[in-house]
Order: C-alpha cells, then sequence, then structure tokens
C-alpha cells in the first residue's frame, strides 16, 4: 500500500506541527490498484502560558524565591546545578554564582510551555574606614566609611561620615549598603590620654636679668609659646617682667596637653649706704646699708657680714656691699671713702733763747691752729721762765695734726771783768773778761782782753757768748 498525504509526505506516519487547527488528508493504493482516501481534523490548543516572578540578581548567599505563574495547572523546576526537579509554582534557591532557573508548565490538556530566568549574585560591598579611630580623650574625630552608597551607623547616625567623641574606648559599627545588600562593619574606638605635662627642672621665681632655664617632662615633643620646638623639653628665656609662658606638649600617640607656667620676675633690691664719705688718713670709717626688701644678709668686700660695718682707711677706698632679699634676689652697691691726708703741721722759730727773751714761734701747714696755752692764732709770742713742751694742733679739712716743740730758757752767762779801772791820764787801760767762750768789747775788739788809752773816765761794755750761745752784756 501506498500513501500520500496532504502536506506532501508519502509514509504510511506522518510528522507535521501545524501551529492552529488543521485537517490533514491520506490517499492510500494498495496492490490491486484499489484507492481510498480518508480526511484527518486535528485539533491543535494552545501552549499555555508562563513566566517567572522573581529578581535576576540577589545578595550572595542570600536565598532567591522564584515564582511561577500563567495558565499552567502545574509547574515542574529543574535544579540548575543537580537536574533535579521540583514540583511546584514557587522555587528557593541560594545564590553564590549566576544561573539559570528553568520551570516547565503543564495545562489541564497536557500542553506544556517552558520559562527561564537567569539570576546573578550581588557581592555585599566591603566596608573599610578612614579617618579617626584612634584619638585622644575629650578630643573628636571623624570615622569615614568607605565601600558602600548607603550607611546607617550604631547610633542611628547616616551618612558615611561619623563624628566620634573619644569620651572611653567602645566599639561602633556601621551598616553599609549598595546594589541593595548590607554588610556591617564593627570599629575599636580607642582613647589615648593625654600627656601630663609637668616642669622637671628649674625655677619659675626668678630675679630681674636671671635667665629663665626650665625643662619639662610628659611628652616626647614641645612646642613653647614663643614658637620654639623642640624634644627635650628644654626651655629659655629672659624676661623682664613677671608672665606666662605655656608648652604644648605632644606624646607618641599624638595627643596634646597644654601646660601653662606663671613665671614671676622679682625686682633686685635696691641698696643704699649711708656714712662717711671721707675720712682723715688711717682713721675708721663707718656706714650702713638699707632697703626697703627684706634683706636676709649683708656681705661686705672687706669679708664682714651685716648691715653695719667699720673699717680703717688708709686711702681713698671703693667699698661694696653684696645684699641677698628674702627672695634670693642679689644687688651690689657701692659706697666710696676718700681719705683726707693730715696736716704736715710744722713749728717754725729758735725753740732756745736767754732769760729775759721773747719766744717767737709759727706754725705752719694747716687752717687753724690751737697752741698748747690755748692761744689760736698761727704764731705764739711769749716769754717763757723756764724752758718747756711747746704744741700746737693744726686742722684742715677735720683732720688735726699736732707738732711740738722743746723751748729752753738758759740763763745768762756769769762774766766776770777784771782789771785796774782807775788810771791816770795818759796810762794805758788793759782790762781782762772770763766766765763765758767769745767776748765782743764795745770798740769791736774781740777776745777776753781790752787794752785802751782812755782820755777821759769812761763806760767799757763787753758782750759775752757761752758755749750755748746765750749772751751776757756787762
Amino acid at each position: 500500500v501506498s500513501y500520500s498525504w496532504s502536506n506532501g509526505s508519502h509514509d504510511a506516519a506522518m510528522t507535521s506541527q501545524p501551529m492552529s487547527s488543521t485537517s490533514y488528508k491520506v490517499d492510500a493504493v494498495d496492490g490491486n490498484g484499489c484507492q481510498a482516501s480518508k480526511i484527518v481534523p486535528i485539533e491543535v490548543y494552545s501552549r499555555p502560558t508562563i513566566g517567572i516572578a522573581g529578581p535576576n540578581a540577589v545578595c550572595k548567599g542570600s536565598q532567591v524565591t522564584l515564582t511561577a505563574n500563567g495558565s499552567s495547572t502545574m509547574y515542574q523546576w529543574i535544579d540548575p546545578v543537580q537536574n533535579d526537579t521540583f514540583v511546584g509554582a514557587q522555587y528557593t534557591y541560594v545564590i553564590n554564582d549566576q544561573l539559570m532557573f528553568n520551570v516547565i508548565g503543564t495545562d489541564n490538556r497536557g500542553c506544556k510551555n517552558k520559562a527561564s530566568i537567569s539570576v546573578s549574585p550581588i557581592a555585599y560591598p566591603v566596608i573599610t574606614f578612614a579617618g579617626d579611630s584612634v584619638g585622644c580623650i575629650n578630643n573628636t574625630g571623624v570615622l569615614v566609611a568607605q565601600g558602600a552608597n548607603e550607611y546607617l551607623w550604631s547610633d542611628e547616625t547616616r551618612g558615611a561620615n561619623m563624628e566620634i567623641l573619644f569620651d572611653n574606648n567602645k566599639t561602633i559599627s556601621v551598616s553599609g549598603t549598595k546594589n541593595g545588600c548590607t554588610t556591617k562593619k564593627e570599629v575599636n574606638i580607642t582613647v589615648n590620654p593625654l600627656p601630663v605635662l609637668s616642669i622637671k627642672e628649674g625655677n619659675t621665681n626668678i630675679c630681674k636679668g636671671d635667665r629663665l632655664n626650665l625643662v619639662v617632662e610628659g611628652a616626647t615633643n614641645y612646642r613653647w609659646s614663643n614658637g620654639v620646638s623642640n624634644s627635650t623639653g628644654e626651655f629659655s628665656a629672659s624676661p623682664l617682667v613677671s608672665t606666662t609662658f605655656s608648652v604644648v606638649g605632644t606624646d607618641d600617640n599624638k595627643c596634646k596637653a597644654t601646660l601653662p607656667i606663671e613665671v614671676t620676675v622679682n625686682e633686685l633690691p635696691k641698696i643704699t649706704i649711708a656714712g662717711d664719705a671721707q675720712v682723715c688718713e688711717g682713721s675708721q670709717a663707718s656706714f650702713t646699708a638699707s632697703s626697703q626688701s627684706n634683706i636676709l644678709d649683708y656681705v661686705w668686700n672687706t669679708g664682714a657680714s651685716g648691715a653695719q660695718t667699720q673699717a680703717i682707711v688708709n686711702e681713698t677706698t671703693v667699698f661694696v656691699v653684696d645684699a641677698t632679699d628674702d627672695k634670693g634676689c642679689k644687688a651690689k652697691q657701692s659706697h666710696t671713702v676718700k681719705v683726707i691726708p693730715y696736716p704736715e703741721v710744722k713749728i717754725l722759730g729758735n725753740p732756745t733763747i736767754c732769760v729775759g727773751d721773747q719766744l717767737s714761734l709759727v706754725a705752719q701747714g694747716a687752717v687753724a691752729y690751737k697752741w698748747s696755752n690755748g692761744s689760736t692764732s698761727s704764731s705764739l709770742n711769749t716769754w717763757p721762765t723756764a724752758g718747756g713742751t711747746y704744741s700746737v694742733s693744726g686742722t684742715s679739712n677735720g683732720c688735726t695734726s699736732t707738732a711740738s716743740v722743746e723751748v729752753q730758757v738758759r740763763s745768762l752767762p756769769n762774766v766776770l771783768v777784771g782789771g785796774k779801772t782807775a788810771l791816770c791820764m795818759g796810762d794805758q787801760l788793759e782790762l781782762h773778761a772770763q766766765g763765758a767762750e767769745t767776748y765782743t768789747w764795745g770798740d769791736g775788739t774781740e777776745g777776753e782782753t781790752l787794752i785802751a788809752t782812755p782820755l777821759t773816765s769812761s763806760t767799757y761794755k763787753v758782750t759775752s757768748t757761752d758755749v750755748r750761745q746765750q749772751k751776757m752784756f756787762k
């Protein structure tokens, strides 16, 4: 038997895929040439509608739930990895890699349809932090979250930036979201104490003119208010008045602390010296140092101590006193004592006279005089009857010197004249003097003998001088 189908097929069995209801005709011829025809009506049903509801991407490691929908009455899912099947409209799967999901829907007539969906994993954002997670106590900082698009901090603050108050050690967290996936990340907030600054060396109470030298400890780097920076904590200045310096110390943790340093500059004591400005040579000078400050000690360049001192002055001398007050401040003061030389008093005149002669003495070398007899004239005229010591005090510029002289009052020599004092006219007169050393006669004759021839009665005078130069007239 041979067959001929209306779609051109000549096989007994005909295969076709009609898109709509139709009919097929077959003509059959047997070996005897006999023919027969048959029309076969074909009804074509529409495939059931099918779709998949669900996301095309989920966070990696999350479950995706896919829901098949349409006109099918049964759905069969195929595991994309194991090829296992699951019957049901909803299908849940954990997504770690990109996968293609297929579902077959069958309606009441047994017609099937297929739907597919690709689901990709979305990587979770990797959260990192920039900014300040370590800070100094009571300071503030800003911590910046990175790696996501949206951020929610543990204190409900939103945004990438989080202001941090470093009040104590704590842990905070941020949830960062990107493409719908959220990562929570914690960060430890570490609080470092501030350095404790103190003065290691130096005195903040100084005297005017002294150098202020300080050493501060407690940090690793220091910056002073005058702009000086160093790692030793050393500081020097020469303040003229009381003031306040400050230093900022920074430790290894970059924490800073400020130490104000009040510096007291004490005025130097003002010293005055009252006392002798000039004295007579070899005399004692006295002077006293004083001050309105509370002086603890006076030390003189003579080695003496105390406010009052004395010294014998033989030449113009500068006396210096070092004074130290109750604040430790020192000051010097000097006092010059000039030396007034004593007048060189001299007594002029012959201190040796004969009885009955006038003694005349003159004092020289001073301005004012006073003799031992009370006279205040520079000259002294008197008629002493006996010898003795005559002294005079001469004063110039307040200094007094004394000079003295031994006065001798000598008795007259006892002169005797011998010879004939009565003679005849024309006779020769011869007189002999004795009792002295030298003799001078009235006519100028020298010697102990006078020879003359007087024509009339006459008187002859002889002046004799003894070895003490005392004179006698006879």
